[in-house]
């Protein structure tokens, strides 16, 4: 994850030190690309394909256990 960041924090850098883009340009990009990223979790989670918070707690499977009779 970190080699991740740091490779777009590099190359978009480089875009600006280059003159090939502008820093609004960048930074709109990786604004853009955060949101993706953002909405694209919240979707995976919804549909259970990644962890959330409460389950990696464990508080979820205790809240569906089924009840004793």
């Amino acid at each position: 994850m970190l080699a991740i960041l740091l490779t777009l924090l590099v190359v978009g850098t480089s875009r600006v030190y280059l003159g090939v883009h502008w820093p609004t340009d960048v930074l709109a990009g990786w604004t853009a690309g955060a949101a993706l990223f953002w909405l694209a979790m919240r979707w995976m989670q919804r549909r259970g394909q990644v962890e959330t918070e409460e389950s990696r707690s464990g508080t979820e499977s205790r809240d569906r256990q089924p009840a004793a009779c």
